[in-house]
């Protein structure tokens, strides 16, 4: 991290829904899904975030409350 990075910490996570993703490349289209989330951080900020799902388990699967 640099001198000037601010890295907000996470408090809780919800999902709001799952959808289905198509990404054409060279060779072919790729299907894939996306979260979308509202995440709140310690600072009682809110954002509305995207993500795919390798991002979405090792970023804020853990901040899910069931």
């Amino acid at each position: 991290m640099g001198l000037f990075s601010a890295t907000k910490e996470i408090k809780k996570v919800k999902l709001l829904g799952i959808r289905s993703a198509e990404q054409t490349k060279i060779f072919g289209t790729y299907n894939s899904s996306l979260y979308c989330l509202i995440v709140q951080y310690t600072d009682n900020t809110k954002a509305l975030i995207e993500c795919e799902s390798q991002e979405f388990q090792k970023k804020y699967l853990n901040f899910i409350e069931i």
